[in-house]
């Protein structure tokens, strides 16, 4: 049994934060499909495919970059080595399987214990974008395990290669340094107080501030 699908229909906006430069000093880019090889994220591919992470809005973006970073805070400093990418869905529509949908339960291994992975490595999940990407399927849709608000949607886009954005999946309608607005706004839905370099923000336990 195929599994329900969300289509993504071409044009449709979607946000990405990343970094400008890379550690080895090479520009980053604003779109990127992951390997899984250097750093494993949650639906990346084996082999010469790659899967790039986006997100329905930017605060969505935001919060899944630095809500992954634990410890007592993020550093200022690391909000401002990132930029926003505003981002366009190029060509024809993209089937994305749906883990937002019951009755997908029970279809292609989709259970609990998948939607909510967060073991080290996402073994389920990576196995699970292997066979959705091998049956045809374009991506998958989910709700952010970050917010308890269940109104953050993230994709994770499949691509024939690796790298860059060779296929043009994605058009890059607009990038710019992280809007202030963007993380105070964060910073008060979260509860935490908005703290500026050297202090750390915005994931922080309020407890150690010192008034």
């Amino acid at each position: 049994m195929k599994p329900a699908t969300y289509i993504l229909d071409p044009e449709a906006e979607v946000f990405r934060i990343y970094r400008r430069e890379l550690v080895d000093g090479t520009p980053g880019n604003p779109v990127w499909f992951c390997d899984g090889l250097k750093q494993v994220c949650r639906f990346d591919l084996t082999g010469e495919p790659g899967t790039c992470y986006v997100s329905s809005s930017p605060d969505g973006a935001f919060i899944e970059v630095f809500q992954r970073i634990g410890g007592r805070g993020v550093p200022y400093t690391e909000v401002e080595k990132r930029s926003l990418a505003r981002l366009s869905v190029a060509g024809e529509q993209k089937a994305l399987v749906d883990l937002n949908v019951n009755a997908n339960l029970g279809i292609m291994g989709i259970d609990a214990q998948l939607v909510h992975e967060t073991a080290e490595g996402y073994p389920r999940s990576r196995e699970f974008a292997q066979q959705a990407f091998g049956e045809g399927l374009q991506g998958v849709r989910w709700n952010s395990l970050r917010d308890l608000t269940g109104s953050r949607v993230n994709f994770a886009l499949f691509s024939r290669v690796s790298g860059e954005d060779e296929d043009k999946i994605l058009n890059i309608e607009e990038t710019e340094p992280i809007p202030d607005w963007l993380a105070s706004d964060i910073a008060a839905e979260f509860g935490v107080t908005v703290l500026r370099s050297p202090a750390l923000y915005p994931i922080r336990d309020v407890s150690t501030v010192i008034s």
